[in-house]
């Protein structure tokens, strides 16, 4: 069946099924807000995310970049929410450590049981460490989530001033990790 457009101001108003005097025969993809130049249709462009939507855009980039992993040490290591949980709930167990005299370089038994301390990085490597570099770690961690968390401010900073970004891009985000993981 043949469809047909109204169009007014270059743009479809209006499509039916069949034919009417005025309106323009057009293909079954064609609707109401597509554009007519006079000879060809095309479809209208994307509609611009308000700035509540591109701010839940933002967030939801940061939190995919965020826990896509970090690197220390040269080795890449997970950094999901419940990752970072457990990463600053051991650095908060390694400074209590060091305070206490148990956490010394060197010493892989800090952490109060009779085995080394390891943490496994993001290639299933064991990694054994001690005291200071767990809070080390701990702290880069945080400094992930800071850069993060920042770069995120910043780009919602423009969207509030009206300027244009590109979110997913942005060159302000971190850069992803490498696998820099070694065996």
């Amino acid at each position: 069946m043949i469809r047909s457009a109204f169009i007014k101001n270059n743009t479809v108003a209006n499509v039916i099924v069949g034919t009417m005097e005025g309106h323009i025969p057009c293909p079954d993809e064609v609707g109401i807000g597509w554009l007519y130049d006079g000879t060809r249709f095309t479809p209208p462009a994307a509609p611009v995310p308000t700035q509540e939507e591109q701010r839940e855009q933002i967030d939801t980039v940061r939190d995919e970049r965020m826990g896509a992993g970090f690197v220390f040490g040269g080795r890449r290591y997970q950094s999901r929410p419940q990752d970072l949980e457990r990463i600053t709930a051991t650095g908060l167990q390694a400074q209590a450590a060091i305070q206490d005299g148990t956490g010394q370089v060197d010493n892989l038994r800090w952490h109060g049981d009779d085995t080394d301390f390891i943490w496994i990085d993001a290639d299933n490597n064991l990694v054994p460490m001690d005291a200071p570099t767990v809070l080390a770690f701990a702290r880069a961690a945080n400094a992930h989530v800071r850069a993060h968390t920042l770069a995120a401010r910043l780009i919602k900073d423009d969207i509030l001033a009206g300027r244009e970004v590109v979110i997913e891009n942005d060159p302000r985000w971190p850069p992803r990790p490498e696998r820099e993981s070694r065996e």
